[in-house]
């Protein structure tokens, strides 16, 4: 893959995985998302598992169809893995910019009996160099806020997904209002600790994807289904917020936020209050690649 184009990305994931295998189930749900709550689901490891499911419903995928899918961010391989036991049928090709990630996802292949329609890549999914129309479908699950630049992804997906078929993002957006001085200072501190380069809004996504060439661009706000996982987050924060605040106090201009694991782990406080202000939300979109 030559040199990692979204710089940080790696070193985050390998940093913290550690935190999502102790707080997050992820040993049992391979999952580094938040998860959907919604009537029938009766846990946090049922509610990580819908999510990817809601994923596969977007795509349009049933249990009869072939299809190959993309992975954009495939992560520790969680999705793929649920989705390819879920549609046997379909292959499911994951890609990741994070080598450590790779051989996690290919173990949890083996482990689920789904090797023959799973793939892991390392590869980055601005510049995947698979052919054009290649999928029938791809989907980036809290992926896509790590692209550096969020026009070639959108380009990149539209290039090598078939006519007619659809790309899915789930992820975390900027609400469509304006940002005080104040807003924008608190945002700007936390999105370093989340790795996210900028943050753009699900009307801003739906623009781009348009002005791209994709049509019938459905957009849905999901924020209500994942609060009982921003509750769980919200309970690990405010102990972790302390520590690094401490730090800070005492090292001065020697402390460096982005390699402090406390950091990380205390600025969901951050990000909680960014939700309470109504100023970042989480939410769907859907467009489909028109035939013509």
């Amino acid at each position: 893959m030559g040199k990692n184009p979204e710089p940080g990305v790696e070193d985050f994931y390998e940093r913290h995985w550690p935190h999502f295998v102790q707080w997050w189930q992820g040993d049992d749900a391979h999952a580094i998302h938040f998860g959907m709550h919604v009537k029938g689901v009766h846990s946090f490891l049922e509610s990580l598992h819908y999510m990817n499911y809601y994923a596969g419903k977007l795509l349009g995928l049933t249990e009869e169809k072939s299809w190959v899918i993309l992975d954009a961010g495939c992560g520790v391989g969680g999705p793929s893995t649920q989705l390819a036991k879920r549609f046997p049928k379909s292959t499911f090709i994951g890609i990741t910019i994070t080598r450590n990630q790779i051989p996690l996802a290919q173990d949890l292949a083996r482990r689920e009996g789904v090797t023959k329609n799973t793939q892991f890549l390392l590869r980055n999914y601005r510049h995947s160099e698979f052919p054009d129309n290649y999928f029938d479908g791809a989907f980036a699950q809290e992926s896509h806020n790590y692209a550096q630049n969020k026009v070639e992804f959108v380009r990149e997906m539209y290039r090598i997904i078939k006519p007619g078929s659809r790309l899915v993002i789930l992820d975390g957006f900027i609400r469509d209002k304006p940002l005080t001085p104040l807003s924008k200072k608190v945002l700007d501190i936390w999105r370093p600790a989340r790795g996210f380069p900028d943050l753009i809004s699900l009307t801003d996504l739906k623009l781009m994807l348009e002005n791209n060439g994709f049509e019938d661009v459905v957009v849905e706000d999901l924020t209500k289904t994942i609060l009982p996982s921003v509750a769980r987050s919200t309970c690990l924060g405010p102990y972790f917020f302390t520590a690094s605040v401490i730090k800070r106090f005492f090292l001065g201009k020697k402390y460096k936020a982005e390699m402090d694991d406390c950091f990380y782990m205390g600025a969901v406080v951050i990000g909680d209050m960014l939700g309470l202000a109504k100023i970042i939300h989480f939410g769907s979109v859907a467009a489909v690649k028109p035939k013509h």
